[in-house]
C-alpha cells in the first residue's frame, strides 16, 4: 500500500449504493470486450480505495482485483466489498485507517465472496471455523471440518430440514462454541452431540456400523451414473474425473500420515472440504457436484466417497 495525502473522507451510504448500481449497469453493457474488462477492473478498484483513503493499490492491486473480477460476479464483488470494509477496516484514535485494517480488508474479499456462493449450511461451518481459529490457542483444520461435516450429516439423518439445522446452529453450536475454552473442549461438546444424534437413528447407526467395517455395499459401488459415463467415454468420462481423483489421493494420503480419522466418512468429509475450498476448478466437470448444485443432493456419495473409502482402507491395512 502506498499513502496519499492525508485527508479522510467517510462519503458513502446511500451515495456509495448509487454510484455501485451506476457502475454495475455500465459494466454490464461493455463486458464482452477486453477494455470493457480492464474498465471495470479499474472501476473497482477506484470503489474500494474510496473506502481506503488515503491508501492506494500498488502496481500488484489490479492483478489481485483481476482475479476476482474473473472468477465472481459484480453484484457478489460490491458486497463483498462492502461486508469486508464494514467488518476489518479500524481507525486509530486520530480517526486515520490502520495500515493493518487495509490489507485485511482486501484480503479478506475474495474469501467473502466465495462464502456467499455456498449453501448456508456451509457459511455457518465456516463461522463456527472461525471463531475457532480466533479463540483457541490450538486448531486443526482438517480435523474440525470434518467433525462439522460429521455434525451436520448427524441432523440430517435425524431428518432435520435445512432451515432446523441453520437454527441449530445460531441457537446451539455458535453459542456454545463462543463458550468453549479450547480445542479439546469444543471437540468433545460436538462429537458428543454427534454421537448422541447419530444413537436416534437406528439407520445411521447401521450405517456407520457397515462403513467402519468397511461392509457397506452401497458405498462400495460407483454411482451408476458415472459407471455409464465410463462406458461412453462422454464429457463426464472417467478421464475426465482423473484430475480429481489424483488429487483426492494426494489429499487421502497427506491427511492419513499427519492425522488420525476414526472413520472414512470423516476423512471423506475433510477431504472434500478441502476441494470445495482451495481446487473447486477440478468439481466443475464432476457430474453428483452439478447435481449437488442444482438439486441439494449429497454429491460425495458414492462415487467420492468411494475413491477415499478405498485410500482408508489401505491404510488400515
Amino acid at each position: 500500500m502506498s499513502k496519499q495525502s492525508k485527508n479522510h473522507e467517510d462519503t458513502f451510504d446511500s451515495e456509495a449504493n448509487n454510484k455501485r448500481a451506476e457502475i454495475e449497469a455500465v459494466i454490464q453493457s461493455r463486458r464482452a470486450s477486453q477494455d470493457a474488462d480492464e474498465e471495470a477492473i479499474s472501476t473497482i478498484i477506484e470503489y474500494i480505495e474510496e473506502k481506503i483513503y488515503p491508501f492506494t493499490f500498488n502496481k500488484n492491486g489490479f492483478q489481485t482485483i483481476e482475479k476476482l473480477y474473473r472468477k465472481f460476479e459484480l453484484a457478489d464483488i460490491f458486497e463483498a466489498i462492502d461486508t469486508s470494509a464494514t467488518k476489518y477496516l479500524k481507525y486509530n484514535e486520530d480517526d486515520d485507517l490502520e495500515k493493518d485494517s487495509v490489507e485485511t480488508f482486501i484480503k479478506r474479499i475474495g474469501g467473502i465472496a466465495n462464502l456467499m456462493n455456498r449453501p448456508p449450511i456451509d457459511q455457518k461451518i465456516a463461522y463456527v471455523k472461525g471463531i475457532c481459529r480466533n479463540r483457541f490457542d490450538y486448531w486443526n483444520e482438517g480435523n474440525g471440518t470434518a467433525i462439522l461435516r460429521d455434525y451436520v450429516e448427524s441432523l440430517r439423518c435425524c431428518n432435520y430440514s435445512e432451515d432446523e439445522m441453520i437454527r441449530d446452529f445460531d441457537e446451539d453450536v455458535i453459542p456454545r462454541t463462543k463458550e468453549a475454552r479450547n480445542w479439546s473442549q469444543w471437540r468433545s461438546l460436538i462429537e458428543g452431540w454427534t454421537e448422541d444424534l447419530y444413537s436416534r437413528s437406528q439407520e445411521q447407526r447401521s450405517f456407520r456400523q457397515a462403513v467402519n467395517e468397511g461392509l457397506d455395499q452401497e458405498h462400495q459401488s460407483e454411482d451408476s451414473q458415472y459407471i455409464e459415463e465410463k462406458r461412453k467415454g462422454g464429457a463426464n468420462s472417467y478421464q475426465a474425473y482423473k484430475p480429481l481423483r489424483d488429487m483426492v489421493e494426494v489429499l487421502c494420503q497427506n491427511e492419513l500420515e499427519k492425522a488420525a480419522y476414526s472413520s472414512a466418512n470423516q476423512l471423506c468429509n475433510a477431504v472434500a472440504s478441502m476441494i470445495e475450498e482451495e481446487r473447486s476448478e477440478l468439481l466443475s466437470v464432476f457430474q453428483p457436484y452439478q447435481n449437488h448444485q442444482r438439486e441439494g443432493t449429497d454429491w460425495r456419495k458414492p462415487t467420492f466417497y468411494g475413491w477415499v473409502n478405498a485410500h482408508y482402507k489401505a491404510s488400515k491395512a
